[in-house]
């Protein structure tokens, strides 16, 4: 079972979720210039706070956010949605964020990434944020749950702690690309079809135990 996350790039997609070699060249050199102008990884959480770190040390910050959800199946069968995260920096860059069971899958580059197929909702905020304060926040971060901490709890979180949850949003989901000028807010429920399907599953995970092959990021 092959499931890639919502947020990455086509180029990251084809990428397989695997350990980062413990031979590979840290993220920083020692006089604290940028190794990489693109940096993949997955679930690897001291490569992504080693970023943070670089970023917030470069004095670039976080000027836009675009939070996206997307459909897909979990064997083919369950009806499943993926949430992700997109970050803007100030100097053009871009940060995705996948929180998936092995962790958070990330992917650093200059290149704005594109949406997974199946993505239906796409609200874009526009915020400042110091690296650091998002740095705090993963490594904060507890271990995958399906009931309880997942990848919507998780980036949800992430708007909370930039108090974006109820600021005005530019909505750029794939229905709404002819109109322009469209502002909206992220309602707490109910914002999208097939929310109330996958939260009415919640009650059927708690009766019934699923086992899931380990299984790349998703």
């Amino acid at each position: 079972l092959r499931l890639f996350a919502a947020t990455m790039p086509v180029r990251a997609q084809r990428r397989t979720c695997v350990a980062i070699d413990e031979d590979e060249e840290d993220l920083i050199s020692e006089d604290g210039s940028d190794i990489e102008e693109e940096v993949d990884g997955c679930a690897d959480l001291g490569g992504l706070l080693a970023k943070l770190r670089e970023l917030s040390f470069r004095g670039e910050t976080f000027m836009e956010i675009t939070y996206l959800v997307n459909d897909w199946t979990l064997g083919g069968v369950l009806p499943m949605q993926h949430h992700g995260l997109w970050l803007r920096t100030s100097k053009g860059n871009y940060l995705t964020l996948d929180f998936c069971r092995q962790g958070i899958d990330w992917w650093f580059g200059d290149e704005s990434p594109e949406a997974a197929d199946g993505t239906f909702l796409v609200l874009r905020y526009k915020t400042r944020a110091d690296p650091l304060l998002l740095l705090g926040y993963c490594a904060a971060s507890e271990p995958f749950s399906w009931l309880d901490n997942n990848c919507k709890t998780w980036s949800e979180g992430v708007l909370e702690l930039l108090n974006l949850t109820d600021a005005p949003c530019e909505d750029l989901s794939p229905g709404l690309r002819s109109r322009s000028g469209n502002v909206g807010r992220l309602p707490a429920k109910g914002c999208y079809q097939g929310y109330g399907l996958q939260d009415g599953l919640k009650t059927a995970f708690k009766s019934v135990f699923f086992s899931f092959p380990d299984t790349e990021c998703f």
